[in-house]
């Protein structure tokens, strides 16, 4: 007669199966009074089908053959250990989007709207080089009225820890589309 207190005498009719994996039952009698413990064997198998494997995520960019883009992050991410952002491209009032793309843009103090923002529906991908710097620009008016400014450099990958979403940036690239450094733009309120 089996005791129902007793989980060593209990019929081997139970499986028990637990999301991090299997349970190994072991030290029970198999309850015939021999003393031996039941042999149980378990085999486990993880979502992947057998003959294919899961790829691993890898680092991509939108942007190579740009030097310079202009925009605001709309999303960070971390692919394979690489920070990686997701850019709203803007535009200069007057400057060609190829011309931005080769040369880029002067950091200059300003007042009223120097950029637009003129594609909704679409963001360009770049990782972020681990050693990037992005440049804090505040604009800073004297008492006559002229515009100024004040930059601070300190670490890109900290900023973008919680970057300002509403933040414009001159974004600077390598060769190879890593974005190098981050400047702030440098609008002056009021």
């Amino acid at each position: 007669m089996n005791d129902h207190r007793d989980p060593c005498r209990w019929p081997l009719r139970l499986l028990v199966t637990a999301a991090s994996g299997c349970l190994l039952l072991a030290g029970c009698s198999d309850g015939q009074g021999s003393g031996a413990a039941p042999t149980v064997t378990v085999t486990a198998t993880t979502g992947t089908p057998s003959g294919s494997a899961t790829a691993s995520p890898t680092v991509t960019t939108d942007v190579k053959g740009r030097a310079f883009d202009l925009g605001t992050i709309t999303a960070v991410s971390t692919v394979d250990g690489t920070r990686v952002v997701e850019l709203d491209r803007w535009t200069a009032t007057g400057t060609s989007d190829s011309t931005l793309a080769k040369q880029g843009l002067k950091v200059l103090p300003h007042k009223g709207s120097r950029f637009t923002n003129q594609n909704t529906s679409k963001t360009y991908t770049a990782p972020v080089a681990p050693g990037a710097r992005l440049v804090v620009n505040t604009c800073v008016a004297d008492t006559s009225g002229d515009l100024g400014m004040t930059s601070q450099p300190i670490s890109a990958i900290s900023w973008l820890a919680k970057p300002d979403r509403s933040a414009v940036l001159l974004v600077t690239y390598d060769d190879t589309g890593v974005i190098t450094r981050l400047d702030t733009d440098p609008i002056c309120k009021g």
